[in-house]
């Protein structure tokens, strides 16, 4: 498909992947590496 994902390096060698839309209000989500968290700009959260 054609929808955005996010790739997150979990460990050495070790990756999660999410598709990068809230369930809620279909915003593209976004991850935040500082705070270690992913963000939803509609939730602001």
């Amino acid at each position: 498909g054609s929808e955005p994902g996010i790739v997150v390096e979990t460990g050495p060698g070790e990756y999660k992947a999410f598709a990068a839309m809230c369930t809620h209000l279909s915003c593209t989500v976004q991850y935040e590496a500082e705070s270690d968290r992913l963000w939803c700009a509609c939730h602001n959260g």
